[in-house]
């Protein structure tokens, strides 16, 4: 995998839910979901760092170790809510997202997630995101 800014959120089975605040009724991955719900699983609720998040320029989906979907982030379209609902954390973020483009999805979906330069795995123990090239704290 080449260097693009990429936040990689790893998916937990779906779980339904009326969420209001996106809104959307369900998160994490199934097979046969459609394309809006897997787009809207990937885009929001997550715990993580806005600042690092910032420098991101895709957000993908990642099932079972495997990339299913990548999108464009909205430049700006960071945003929060109450976390509660959903976990411990008291701040959850979001945000909008367009379609990648063709290249960038063919180079990236159906690849295994990267290791990190030192070759340990992408995600941390129990993280559930990750930035790729991991950006400066």
């Amino acid at each position: 995998m080449d260097r693009t800014p990429i936040l990689f959120v790893r998916l937990a089975p779906w779980k339904d839910d009326e969420d209001h605040d996106l809104p959307r009724r369900g998160y994490g991955f199934r097979a046969g979901m459609t394309e809006q719900e897997l787009r809207d699983s990937t885009r929001a609720w997550w715990v993580l760092s806005a600042a690092r998040a910032a420098q991101m320029h895709y957000i993908a989906a990642v099932a079972d170790g495997y990339v299913v979907g990548i999108w464009r982030i909205v430049d700006g379209s960071w945003r929060t809510i109450d976390g509660h609902r959903l976990g411990k954390s008291p701040r959850r973020w979001a945000c909008e997202v367009a379609d990648a483009p063709d290249d960038v999805w063919a180079r990236v979906v159906g690849q295994r997630t990267p290791d990190r330069p030192d070759g340990g795995p992408l995600f941390g123990s129990g993280s559930v995101v990750a930035y790729w090239p991991e950006p400066p704290r």
